[in-house]
This record gives C-alpha cells, structure tokens and sequence, in this order.
C-alpha cells in the first residue's frame, strides 16, 4: 500500500514539473535588467531673490517746485542801515559824582564833631609812609587804582564810580579830620559803596593818611 502511494506522489510531483516548463527560466541578470534603474533629480539652486530697491530720498524733504523759465525772479531789497549816533560820548569824570556828594554834605550837615578836630599824631617817616603805602595798596588800590586816580579794576563799575583820590587829598577840605572821617565811615550815608574801615586799628588809619597827602596828593 505504501508503495502504491509512493507511486502516485512521485507520479504527481513529475506532472506538475512537466506544466512549470513552459515558462522561461528567469535569471539573476535578467531580474537586474527587468528593474528600473532609480532616478536622480538634480534639484538647480535657486536664484537669490533681488532687493527691493531701496528709496534713498529723505520722507521729510519738500519736493521743490520748478520755476518757469519765464518768471521773473524779484531782486532782494537791501535793509537800510541803521542811523549812527555821531554825537560825542559824554566823558566820565572819575570821583567827581564822589567828592560833590562828600563836599555838599559837609556843606549842608557840617563835618561830625566827632572827626572834625582829629589830628594825625604820627610822624610822616619812612616807616609810616612805608606802612601806610602797604595799607593802600591792600585796601584802597583795588577800586582807586596804585596812584589814586579811581583807576582801580574794580572802580569803574561803582555807581557813582571810585573817586580820585589825588585830587581831593589836594583840596583845602581835606584835612585829616575829613580824611579820618571818610576811611571810618565810608560812604554809606553818601549812597555811595565805599566801605566802613572803622575796625582798622586807628594807627593804620593815620597811615593811611599820612601816605595819601604826602604820595597820593597832587602837588
């Protein structure tokens, strides 16, 4: 029985080999040629796009309109100049507004009791005078100027201006009372800025004087 069904298995196995020859054998090469060969796409680059164009012209520049070429244009009108005062500037005189003040004052009030009799009790030697110029120069030559003339770079822009002291050490109402009195009190009840040097120790205040009359003083 086995071999019978050995028989027919075998039997069966060359039939069906018999119906598979009609078909081409299909070989390794001929699969290889069968499948496509694969693409490549080349992809180009593509261009860079261009820039817009960039408007250089100011936004708040005011378009200028054109002028017709037959206008015109009209022809500037030069300013008159203005009138130059030719009159002569007024003169300064310097100390003079000063010393009419001081001099009406004693005028009218008189000189104070209290000044009116002083007398210099120094000696006009070379150590006074030498003392008394140092004085000055620390304290008086700022407005009056080194030789008294109300030169001093201060003087000038006083109202009324700084007085000339070489003057009016020469007047005959200059005497050592007046002189004391003006160091002491100043000029504040003139109106003027002169100031009150009336804590100066008096010797340094009779220098003072002592160097006005004999240096200051017109001769």
């Amino acid at each position: 029985m086995k071999r019978i069904f050995l028989m027919l298995t075998v039997a069966i196995a060359i039939g069906l080999a018999g119906c598979g020859g009609d078909s081409p054998q299909t070989t390794t090469a001929d699969k290889t040629k069968a499948a496509p060969e694969p693409t490549t796409e080349v992809t180009e680059p593509a261009a860079p796009a261009k820039a817009a164009p960039v408007n250089t012209v100011p936004t708040n520049v005011v378009p200028v309109k054109a002028i017709p070429a037959n206008v015109v244009s009209a022809k500037a009108v030069p300013a008159k100049a203005a009138p130059v005062n030719t009159a002569p500037a007024k003169a300064v005189v310097v100390g003079s507004s000063y010393s009419t003040k001081r001099t009406k004052f004693i005028k009218e009030h008189g000189q104070a009791p209290k000044y009116k009799d002083h007398k210099n009790p120094l000696a006009p030697n070379t150590e006074n005078l030498t003392a008394g110029g140092i004085l000055f120069r620390t304290r008086c030559a700022l407005c009056h100027g080194n030789k008294g003339k109300g030169d001093g770079i201060a003087g000038g822009s006083l109202n009324p201006p700084a007085s000339d002291l070489s003057k009016i050490a020469a007047m005959p109402v200059a005497t050592d009372g007046y002189l004391f009195w003006t160091i002491s009190e100043g000029g504040g009840r003139l109106g003027t800025a002169m100031p009150t040097f009336n804590i100066m120790p008096e010797e340094e205040r009779w220098q003072i004087i002592l160097f006005l009359k004999s240096e200051i003083a017109e001769k």
